[in-house]
């Protein structure tokens, strides 16, 4: 029988970059999902360290040859070395299914090294396919499916002593796999702490120069919202988040970005939601603040948002709010390959809202 550890301490892990050898490189971003997750484990007064393997040596590249792929950051054995020896708990993100091969040799180094402590695998990929996960790597216990910040206090909690009652795992018992179920949706996120960026190393990100889209110096990573509720067939949001989207209050978000700008002299604030502006009631609430508290740093939403709340109003105050960047997903100029992949808009109204944006002398990108 596995003898586990008196400590309740939880190192959060996230691993090197890993990326195609025919290309230069790829975007470097600081970890949000650790910093959540390490918010929420502070809160409950649980000890966490987080070691990230990108923002230590963000700088750092490497070939690895068995995988014919770049690496970017410290090595594995440099992220066991940092893992203290009273860890108990190991929590390791796989956001993209081309990274598994990687933090699957990064797990089994883990367990080798440290072979009594209880590893957690979370992310994309793992919700994607935990069944997968599991059959290949033996070296994980456990597998988080879908958001992790309730999961990660409950494995805590009660992994050794009942994981049964823990929503939205999967595990092993005597050789079979387990799903626990399901596991609801943290529908006020405006409520979960913000992230524990103090405990992840953003300040070499903003040394590096570390942006998605314009560079305008010192750039902070922020979600507003959280899901989509559309059903695009490329994406992993219905498996992930399903189709309930979540908004935080406008005011909480402007909160967020003041704090960064006060603590870490921002200059840019980066959106990394799947889908930010879909209700036009909260845009133009956000603005309407934005300009009350006199701001004046620049924001991006980076990572594509969709055309049907871009009107005359909303562009108006996203150019009189200092809006430097936005990505419009349109996926398709086809019809028929918008139907098949059930991208639900309407090609003559994106076109509308670009030709708008243009007459504000905003620049943009049209995926």
């Amino acid at each position: 029988m596995t003898t586990f550890l008196d400590s309740n301490l939880v190192v959060l892990v996230r691993p090197p970059m890993c990326f195609s050898r025919s290309t230069y490189s790829s975007p470097v971003t600081p970890p949000i999902a650790l910093a959540y997750l390490a918010a929420c484990l502070r809160q409950k007064n649980i000890p966490v360290k987080c070691i990230d393997a990108v923002g230590e040596d963000p700088a750092k590249l490497r070939i690895h040859e068995s995988l014919d792929c770049h690496l970017r950051g410290i090595s594995l054995g440099e992220i066991i070395d940092a893992i203290p020896m009273d860890a108990k708990f190991i929590g390791v993100s796989c956001m993209f299914s081309q990274e598994w091969l990687l933090t699957r040799e990064l797990l089994e180094k883990i367990k080798a090294a440290r072979p009594n402590t209880i590893i957690i695998v979370g992310g994309e990929h793992v919700t994607a396919m935990p069944d997968h996960v599991l059959d290949t790597c033996e070296a994980v216990d456990v597998c988080a499916i879908g958001e992790g910040e309730g999961i990660i206090v409950d494995i805590v909690d009660r992994f050794e002593t009942s994981p049964d009652t823990i929503p939205g795992i999967v595990f092993r018992r005597d050789g079979k796999k387990l799903h626990t179920g399901k596991r609801d949706r943290i529908s006020d996120i405006g409520n979960i702490p913000l992230p524990a960026w103090d405990l992840v190393p953003i300040r070499n990100y903003h040394e590096f120069g570390a942006c998605n889209g314009i560079n305008n110096g010192i750039s902070m990573p922020i979600l507003a919202t959280r899901g989509c509720p559309f059903q695009c067939t490329f994406c992993s949001n219905p498996t992930m988040y399903g189709n309930r989207y979540f908004m935080r209050p406008p005011a909480s978000v402007i909160d967020e970005i003041e704090s960064y700008v006060d603590e870490y002299g921002a200059t840019n604030i980066e959106f990394y939601d799947l889908t930010a502006i879909i209700q036009k009631k909260w845009i133009m609430e956000f603005a309407s603040l934005y300009k009350q508290r006199k701001l004046t740093v620049a924001w991006t939403l980076t990572s594509g948002t969709r055309s049907e709340a871009l009107d005359d109003d909303v562009l108006t105050e996203l150019a009189e709010t200092n809006c430097k960047y936005l990505v419009y997903a349109a996926e398709s100029g086809s019809n028929e390959t918008l139907k098949l992949i059930k991208k639900k808009i309407q090609l003559s109204k994106m076109m509308a809202s670009i030709e708008a944006r243009s007459a504000k002398e905003l620049p943009f990108d049209a995926t």
